[in-house]
């Protein structure tokens, strides 16, 4: 498969493996799905649990920008607006998400296996070659949120077709 001249016979064997690939890909496992659905719940296991630690960590910063506000308040400040992003951001994630499944049964909200179809999300992000509104809403939210976190912390984000690099300047 790789360069010279190929005859007609090898050129449609080519192409029918890949069309044999394209059909495998396009039939994911149901366990593949309840693995997905497993590491989101113990994904929001743990986002309960950093969100009281990181609760913890910026009451301690506050108190140290009272005690000492020429080291921390400057820091404290970015602190709370990074943290006030996130929380907007994590608040419009969810509601989207609930609007997804707000007409799905509660058992089937945990029935992972029988997710396998992702029409709602086509018709609700994408018209055609282009985007709906609410896929327009959803790409400025992301943006909105990396570019100011970009502003905020001070980083630098490098990104080429092959890798997406970031380094961090610390205040």
């Amino acid at each position: 498969m790789a360069g010279g001249k190929l005859s007609p016979r090898q050129k449609m064997i080519n192409l029918m493996y890949l069309i044999f690939i394209a059909m495998l890909a396009m039939q994911m496992d149901k366990k593949v799905l309840s693995s997905f659905g497993f590491m989101k719940e113990k994904i929001e296991d743990a986002n309960v649990a950093s969100s009281t630690n990181i609760d913890n960590i910026l009451t301690s910063l506050n108190t140290k920008a009272s005690d000492q506000p020429d080291k921390f308040a400057d820091l404290n400040t970015k602190a709370q607006e990074i943290n006030k992003l996130s929380e907007n951001l994590f608040i419009y994630m969810s509601a989207l998400k609930d609007s997804i499944l707000s007409d799905t049964d509660d058992e089937d909200k945990t029935n992972y296996e029988a997710m396998s179809g992702g029409d709602r999300l086509d018709e609700m992000f994408f018209k055609g070659e282009g985007l709906t509104d609410k896929g327009e809403e959803f790409v400025s939210n992301i943006n909105t949120f990396m570019n100011t976190w970009v502003i905020n912390t001070r980083c630098i984000i490098f990104i080429d077709n092959t890798h997406l690099e970031i380094l961090f300047s610390y205040i």
